[in-house]
């Protein structure tokens, strides 16, 4: 009975460790703007929560149709969330496609309760996403040129001989000028008392609270790079710049079933 257990255990977690690899190979994940069972983009802020949490476990997001010019489409993924509900629970899974259309990738079903349709598909999102926390992803640069049929790029060191000991010996004595880092182009928004700083990525923004090092919340583009979709832990909305540079957020409150706004002032 001990080695049947041992023996499923150790199926298990090489399975486990199986979708951990073969993840780790994808540097990008692209969520759509709808999925097939809703009835209009983004409804729920489904799609705007599912980018947010494709971002947490630190995959690079796209959302919608745009893509860069130049990226390699096998290096990224197709996400899509498919309902699976009954009368009394609702039920979502993910799955993840690569550039040949396979899936590889198939999170539990993830489920829910509540009665307000709102929360109840953020909540079977969540519950679904445990699947991939689980595996832990890490992109792997290696991992992605061994799945490209490419050789590993291995640096290869020598012992060097006396005259090139003696040249490396003289550099080190010189004096090392340092570039500086080029950084993200960066905002200041005030928000009450509280002081956000957004900063510019290659798919939208980063908005970071007070100076917090983590993320508040991103803003992937959207429209035409002049709307916004606002992830957030606790919230998913809508974002766009009006003509003073302010950031305005737009969410739906289930609990009074009413549209609010958030202004972000811009700071000169």
């Amino acid at each position: 009975m001990k080695k049947i257990l041992f023996f499923l255990s150790f199926l298990v977690g090489g399975v486990h460790l199986a979708g951990a690899q073969d993840l780790d190979q994808y540097k990008y994940v692209q969520v759509p703007e709808k999925y097939d069972f809703l009835k209009e983009a983004n409804e729920y802020q489904l799609n705007a929560l599912t980018a947010f949490l494709f971002e947490r476990e630190g995959f690079e997001v796209f959302y919608g149709e745009d893509l860069p010019e130049g990226l390699d489409g096998c290096e990224m993924l197709k996400a899509d969330v498919k309902k699976d509900s009954g009368i009394f629970t609702t039920k979502v899974e993910i799955t993840l496609e690569n550039c040949k259309g396979a899936v590889v990738f198939t999170s539990k079903m993830g489920s829910s309760r509540e009665k307000d349709y709102h929360k109840a598909y953020q909540e079977a999102l969540r519950d679904a996403f445990t699947s991939l926390e689980a595996l832990d992803y890490s992109y792997s640069e290696m991992a992605a040129e061994v799945a490209k049929g490419e050789e590993p790029r291995i640096m290869e060191t020598t012992p060097p001989d006396e005259a090139v000991a003696e040249k490396l010996s003289a550099e080190k004595a010189r004096p090392v000028v340092v570039a500086e880092e080029t950084t993200t182009e960066t905002s200041v928004f005030r928000n009450g008392t509280t002081e956000y700083t957004l900063q510019r990525t290659a798919s939208g923004f980063d908005l970071l609270k007070g100076k917090e090092k983590e993320k508040f919340a991103t803003l992937l583009r959207s429209g035409g790079g002049t709307n916004y979709i606002f992830s957030s832990e606790k919230l998913q909305g809508n974002a766009y710049f009006d003509a003073e540079g302010d950031l305005l957020v737009e969410y739906f409150d289930s609990n009074t079933e009413q549209l609010v706004t958030v202004r972000y002032q811009l700071q000169e």
